[in-house]
């Protein structure tokens, strides 16, 4: 029961490391070049025993915002830009999430496409 359960939280992990960069893409101020720390993020804020949504949320935020710090001081420059709004961090995070979910409950299925000359089909 517990291998089960660890392999699904597995399996939401990799599948968070997949969408993150996409996802975060798509989010005015974010952009794919933190998808690495939010998806690292993400994996810490999910053992926080007894953290409620929001908790794991802002803890995410966090080590994200620490993440971009780090990289950027290691690399002397600024690699990532460290002025990503916890606002936009959280919209970031949360879409992330929530896609992962979605691929992980199976939600996102591909509707059938029928072939030429089959009824329907407007090619």
């Amino acid at each position: 029961m517990l291998a089960a359960a660890m392999s699904k939280f597995s399996d939401f992990l990799s599948i968070v490391a997949r969408v993150a960069p996409l996802t975060l893409a798509l989010i005015p101020g974010v952009g794919a070049a933190v998808a690495p720390f939010v998806a690292m993020a993400i994996a810490q804020a999910e053992h926080i025993p007894g953290a409620t949504g929001a908790q794991k949320l802002s803890a995410a935020v966090a080590i994200t915002k620490q993440g971009i710090a780090g990289l950027n001081a290691a690399a002397g420059h600024e690699v990532i830009d460290p002025v990503v709004s916890d606002d936009a961090l959280k919209h970031g995070i949360s879409a992330a999430v929530d896609v992962a979910n979605l691929i992980q409950k199976k939600a996102i299925t591909a509707p059938a496409v029928p072939g030429p000359g089959v009824s329907g089909s407007t090619l």
